[in-house]
């Protein structure tokens, strides 16, 4: 079978000049997947796909990570590619080396996991707190 259980996409902005890593951009996961089935439903796509999108008056560029096809049994066979619809839970985490996203919502890879709750420069030592960096 041909049509995609699940799809975890990666998020990076795509333009990065003007980005500010102490002042992350909120992209709501919930209506990112609404807005990528919208636009991208019933398109076949494998991993490694590049899609660029206007999301809230942000560009964004999404890479296909991972996919998960349906089969009649109802389990999951993993595979290189399958066609979005409806019913394809749809998932997002942050492009590896991305800065200045943050990743909210119920539609985050991992859980919310994906975040990084520190700034990149941030010193626990600087706050006289050893050991936890």
């Amino acid at each position: 079978n041909f049509l995609l259980a699940q799809i975890e996409f990666t998020v990076d902005f795509l333009a990065k000049k003007n980005i500010n890593p102490r002042k992350p951009k909120e992209l709501d996961t919930d209506r990112l997947a609404s807005d990528v089935l919208t636009s991208y439903g019933s398109h076949p796509l494998e991993v490694g796909r590049v899609l660029a999108m206007d999301f809230q008056g942000t560009k964004v560029e999404l890479v296909v990570h991972s996919v998960g096809t349906m089969d009649l049994e109802a389990t999951h066979k993993y595979t290189n590619m399958g066609q979005l619809v409806p019913q394809t839970e749809i998932v997002f985490s942050r492009a590896d080396g991305s800065q200045g996203i943050a990743l909210v919502g119920n539609n985050v890879a991992g859980g919310g996991a994906a975040n990084n709750i520190f700034l990149s420069d941030f010193d626990f030592a600087k706050l006289g707190i050893g050991g936890l960096d």
